[in-house]
């Protein structure tokens, strides 16, 4: 089967999205068990790899040639990578949720952000955490839109912009 997958994307250039643990909390946010059965009739199923349903597909824990190329950068890869199978967090119901929540506080948290006035500041700089989304195609604001509501329950501001063709590449090449 090929491996077509839709999802966020992060600008890990910018500092603010360079920190893993930024970007999982970010992942902990996103309810996909209910984004899917409200916009999708459930007909999705959520990938845990960006090559799902390929040979390089992530499973389990590495293994044979896989962990012995790993083997030669321990040093420059996070130590679960060699003990815990990845994971999507699951969301679905307002306990998963809540639990969801607080697992995006933590990490965010140790990432060093906290919330003031209720905004996510980042305690070093003193900057607030902000995600601007792209789209270029109008009909997936509402996609889009139900992601703003937990976020903002992290102290997160997020804004949605929507540009054609010719501005997403300038973005995506800046």
């Amino acid at each position: 089967s090929s491996g077509g997958m839709q999802g966020f994307a992060f600008n890990i250039r910018r500092s603010k999205f360079a920190d893993p643990r930024v970007r999982r909390a970010f992942n902990f946010a996103l309810n996909f068990e209910e984004m899917n059965r409200q916009m999708f009739f459930g007909q999705y199923k959520r990938v845990k790899s960006y090559f799902e349903g390929m040979e390089l597909a992530s499973s389990g824990l590495p293994e044979g040639a896989e962990l012995a190329i790993l083997e030669t950068v321990r040093d420059k890869v996070p130590p679960e990578v060699f003990t815990t199978p990845y994971t999507n967090p699951t969301g679905g119901d307002a306990e998963a949720v809540r639990a969801n929540l607080r697992e995006a506080t933590r990490l965010l948290r140790e990432a060093g952000y906290e919330i003031r006035d209720q905004k996510l500041i980042n305690t070093k700089t003193g900057e607030p955490m902000t995600a601007e989304i792209l789209i270029f195609q109008p009909e997936w604001e509402r996609l889009v839109l139900p992601y703003k509501q937990p976020l903002e329950r992290l102290g997160i501001q997020m804004s949605l912009r929507i540009v054609d063709d010719a501005q997403y590449e300038n973005r995506l090449r800046q």
